[in-house]
């Protein structure tokens, strides 16, 4: 890759190539309406404490407390009437929980102590929970290096195996039953959903930590302890693009998101970079975050894009100019996890501090704060209109917060 011109958190001074990265950006974001206010660049503290209090309230419509150690990964199926709740845990089992939507209406909280459907098979932790594009098929993946499919009753359909570490994470494509995982032995495997191996992605260096299609689905992103991201052509399992070197991360890279064809990578050393994946272009870097930065979010309604790190930090950025725009103390101990809102200026963000919050990016202002776990929140995932919330957590137990 040629060396790129690089700026800190300012777009670059050359007229054509700030023209060109504008332009490119200008075309991934719909930009709306809604107009941020000036950032304040002052630490905001929100309200939260260090130690959790074992007598916390619990704000949760579901507990599901039948696990025996941490569940690490969850994924919430809906329907015109009904919720399934997909888990994984540390005791390698999984689960299907089904509510009637009715039966949430009322204002008595539900509590269940036994698995209604157990998940088998895995030797070890089952670290990712993933539903397909059209809700039908459940994945689980594990530190055993095996991902299993099953049906939203529990069946199981098909075992994959392959890699010969732990499943890092799993990601189907948008559009059809093919599933993709990355694995701590340095290779990515592609599945159809009836078990066949359609390739294996090897060429990283390290632990592939972070992965998912983009989002026409037509390439593949994969970023990697070795400190680099690669641009794949799944349908080939070649290598389209490496971004890596002195202008890229200088440590383990362990989240991103994409647009159409711009990717923002989180690295273990606090950093950010903002790239053109498909001219392997570095658009910008940053090197706010004093520790590892676990999550980041493209706006799908406004041109801005967050960071999460485990210093606490929650930051608002402005994707056309490259300024921050806010930062604000959202976890105490640590940002875990982010989802962002997918037809609202909502950001959702789980922590150390066991709480789960929702954001209004366009202010960077907490709109609301959820209690009831008493560990790390480890995972979260929301449904389309954002109402409800499903987070699962170091205390064995997942919870499911509805708010209006």
């Amino acid at each position: 890759m040629e060396d790129d011109q690089h700026f800190d958190g300012e777009i670059l001074e050359d007229e054509g190539i700030q023209e060109e990265i504008l332009d490119t950006i200008n075309q991934l974001v719909e930009s709306g309406d809604a107009v941020l206010d000036d950032g304040n660049e002052d630490l905001e503290s929100e309200e939260g404490d260090e130690e959790m209090d074992e007598d916390v309230p619990n704000e949760a419509k579901i507990t599901l407390q039948y696990h025996t150690d941490a569940v690490y990964g969850i994924s919430l199926r809906e329907t015109e009437d009904s919720w399934t709740i997909g888990t994984g845990g540390g005791d390698e089992i999984g689960s299907v929980y089904h509510c009637t939507k009715s039966s949430l209406q009322n204002d008595e909280q539900i509590m269940i102590a036994q698995n209604p459907k157990e998940l088998q098979g895995h030797s070890d932790s089952i670290t990712s929970v993933a539903w397909n594009f059209d809700h039908s098929i459940l994945a689980t993946g594990g530190m055993d290096g095996m991902v299993q499919l099953w049906t939203p009753e529990g069946d199981l359909i098909v075992q994959l195996q392959g890699p010969a570490d732990s499943i890092e994470w799993l990601d189907w494509h948008p559009r059809g039953n093919v599933i993709v995982c990355g694995s701590e032995d340095g290779t990515g495997w592609m599945w159809n959903n009836k078990g066949l191996c359609l390739n294996v992605f090897s060429g990283h260096d390290g632990p592939i930590t972070c992965g998912r299609f983009t989002p026409d689905g037509k390439l593949l992103i994969t970023g990697s302890r070795d400190e680099s991201v690669k641009i794949w052509v799944p349908t080939q399992g070649t290598t389209q693009r490496n971004i890596l070197g002195d202008l890229f991360h200088q440590a383990p890279i362990l989240c991103f998101d994409c647009t159409d064809s711009v990717i923002l990578s989180g690295a273990e050393n606090g950093t950010l970079r903002l790239s053109n994946y498909i001219s392997g272009k570095i658009l910008s870097k940053y090197e706010n975050h004093e520790d590892s930065v676990e999550s980041v979010q493209f706006s799908s309604v406004l041109p801005i894009f967050t960071s999460a790190s485990l210093d606490g930090l929650l930051k608002v950025w402005d994707l056309n100019s490259g300024q921050l725009r806010s930062t604000v103390l959202a976890h105490a101990g640590g940002v875990v996890k982010t989802k962002m809102h997918q037809s609202e200026p909502l950001l959702y963000s789980c922590g150390v501090d066991g709480t789960t919050k929702v954001w209004d990016i366009r202010s960077s202002t907490c709109v609301r704060t959820f209690q009831g776990h008493k560990r790390s929140v480890l995972d979260i995932d929301i449904s389309k209109d954002g109402k409800t919330i499903l987070t699962s957590s170091d205390d064995q137990t997942v919870r499911m917060f509805q708010w209006s």
